[in-house]
């Protein structure tokens, strides 16, 4: 079988003067193939590699998938200074250039339309993290010091399942809280952004973090705006510090999130 050719982004084609020097494969050069104005920045890699059962288990080895994926984020975001650019999937692959060549062609006015929308702005992130317990902790003690009075004159009995209730209800509190802040927040971020999506919330075990994550944000920000986004996080976490939110703003990234949906993979 031939080598396939592996998709890093597409990009302008008058616009790249560098390629950086190592691909996915040190074996094989970066190129570029140009269509319509288009410029899809390849690297042949070997079949065997990415195609069949053996790949398969091969693309489950951290050791051997860590490396080529950090050479491939380290391609896109070297192009990314040169130009704007509709990053790949990790794994992208054509089985010829002829294949190659016929999707831009087809998908010219997308790819065009995307390299237009994401010209002079970058994706952030914007997730919302909060330690779960400590909130609840506090909105239990709130309520069970508001009834202290009622409480003191309950049997011992009474006032444990009295207690129980009241921390139910702070969690049912605690949640309704929580959903109208995160919604005050983005509507606050998105006046100062020209795209958001929202993402997948991850699990504790995924982040590695103690916190909950409660939110995950991306969003397509003006260059010339960063400045007033970036101030505007950190004044949202200098007023829900007392709950335990805290927003963790990251970026600038390749606009992953907001790529179209056509399926490179050919």
């Amino acid at each position: 079988m031939p080598n396939p050719l592996y998709l890093y982004c597409l990009t302008y084609s008058n616009q790249i003067t560098n390629l950086p020097q190592t691909a996915i494969d040190e074996s094989f050069p970066l190129l570029t193939i140009k269509e319509n104005n288009i410029a899809a920045v390849i690297s042949q890699v070997l079949f065997n590699d990415f195609v069949g059962s053996a790949a398969e288990t091969q693309l489950q080895d951290v050791q051997w998938v860590a490396p080529r994926v950090y050479r491939h984020e380290t391609v896109i975001q070297e192009i990314q200074k040169q130009s704007p650019l509709l990053p790949a999937r990790f794994g992208t692959l054509f089985s010829s250039e002829i294949q190659l060549r016929e999707f831009l062609q087809t998908e010219t006015k997308t790819i065009i339309e995307f390299l237009e929308k994401v010209a002079q702005r970058e994706e952030w992130g914007v997730k919302g993290f909060m330690d779960r317990t400590k909130a609840l902790n506090a909105f239990t003690q709130k309520a069970l010091t508001e009834q202290e009075e009622t409480l003191r004159r309950l049997s011992t009995g009474a006032r444990y399942f009295q207690e129980r209730q009241i921390q139910k209800e702070a969690e049912k509190e605690l949640n309704q809280v929580l959903k109208e802040i995160l919604t005050q927040i983005v509507n606050n971020l998105v006046p100062l952004s020209h795209d958001s999506c929202e993402r997948q919330v991850l699990s504790r075990k995924a982040t590695g973090r103690v916190e909950n994550m409660v939110s995950n944000w991306a969003f397509l920000i003006d260059t010339n705006q960063l400045a007033a986004f970036q101030a505007q996080v950190a004044t949202i976490n200098q007023k829900h510090q007392q709950i335990g939110l805290t927003l963790d703003l990251s970026g600038p990234w390749p606009p992953y999130s907001f790529c179209p949906s056509f399926t490179l993979n050919k």
